[in-house]
């Protein structure tokens, strides 16, 4: 009941917001999102404008639009130092070259404290390791209209599970388990490197998108359990 009336409340204040949002009945729960057992719930809070970005996809957008109004994108550069003189940057350094450049904007992501102390900046960022876990095939989504070839499309709303620090995204025919309630891990940026990977192969860029995620950890099935529990009461039998 405490969690139902901290919704109404963020329902109030997305409403005085402008933002579209409606509190639901757990029936309307369950229809939203079919695997949810309606008996386990009081109700929810959707906003059916809340989706999920594809950050690749999306700077590889933004990096395409640029290079439309003229700017020159070069993939694959690893920036090794800035230079600086008079209390100014002059240029970039990269493994491979050196570019003169006077305004230098950090977009580095979890790299960005090691750019930050090329120029004696301390960027206030630390990369974070996350739990997140794929079911097998669920018959329940096999077949679900809209979903076409892509992968990680998904229909149903994102489910979010706030009391378990939970949430629910659809990968096609299967359910994606994230959880936040595990204990904080910490990872140092100096070994977010190409090198790394879930399988130690190394990371290839090509055109500005990587094809894997050189963050990505081993899987702890240990500090998963308790998740997996509260998954498992939420959406049972799934």
């Amino acid at each position: 009941p405490t969690r139902l009336a901290e919704l109404a409340r963020r329902h109030g204040w997305a409403t005085s917001w402008g933002v579209p949002s409606f509190l639901r009945s757990p029936g309307e729960c369950a229809r939203l999102h079919p695997l949810i057992d309606p008996d386990r719930i009081l109700g929810g809070f959707h906003i059916p404008s809340d989706g999920l970005a594809r950050p690749v996809l999306a700077s590889q957008a933004q990096a395409n639009r640029a290079a439309e109004r003229g700017a020159r994108v070069l993939a694959g550069q690893r920036v090794t130092g800035i230079r600086q003189a008079g209390g100014a940057v002059t240029g970039v350094i990269t493994a491979t070259d050196e570019f003169a450049a006077d305004v230098v904007v950090c977009c580095a992501g979890i790299w960005g404290p090691l750019i930050g102390a090329m120029v004696g900046l301390t960027v206030p960022l630390v990369p974070m390791a996350h739990q997140y876990a794929r079911t097998t095939p669920l018959p329940e989504l096999a077949g679900v209209a809209g979903l076409g070839e892509d992968a990680d499309a998904a229909v149903s709303p994102i489910l979010r599970h706030q009391e378990a620090d939970l949430y629910f995204r659809e990968h096609r025919d299967r359910v994606g388990v994230g959880a936040y309630g595990h204990r904080p891990m910490p990872l140092d940026p100096t070994e977010i490197d190409g090198a790394s990977g879930t399988d130690g192969a190394r990371v290839r860029f090509s055109a500005g998108a990587a094809t894997a995620d050189p963050s990505i950890r081993a899987f702890t099935p240990q500090d998963f359990e308790e998740s997996w529990e509260a998954a498992k009461e939420l959406l049972p039998d799934r």
